[in-house]
């Protein structure tokens, strides 16, 4: 199986202020769609290399996930992954949210992503 992969789309940018390090803070806002499998442990999308979309992030300090299909994503700053879950109710044992499991399909979702860091 293949890890899901993601497709990006930017519909805002701004600078905003000067950081302390004389660097200007860059704000994003994403359209993140998901294509594929998913895999356990997360998507990758590394907003700092270069191919997600038109972006000059250096450094990511803040990213923050909004979806709107009833499931939950979040992002992994430190791993530079998407984390998708959802909720059951019914399954004490499971917990509060439980991750999609490695091989289940997320083609098609859908979340919006503000994004904000240091330009490269």
């Amino acid at each position: 199986m293949t890890a899901a992969s993601v497709t990006t789309t930017k519909t805002y940018s701004e600078l905003d202020y000067e950081l302390p390090t004389n660097k200007a803070l860059l704000k994003a806002v994403f359209t993140v769609t998901f294509a594929d499998l998913y895999a356990t442990g997360g998507v990758a999308c590394d907003f700092t290399d270069g191919t997600t979309d038109d972006h000059d992030f250096g450094t990511v300090y803040f990213v923050s996930v909004s979806t709107n299909d009833g499931y939950i994503a979040e992002y992994d700053l430190e791993n530079e992954k998407f984390l998708l879950y959802f909720c059951d109710y019914n399954a004490g044992a499971d917990g509060a949210m439980i991750e999609f499991t490695n091989g289940v399909t997320c083609t098609g979702r859908v979340c919006t992503v503000l994004v904000q860091g240091t330009r490269a």
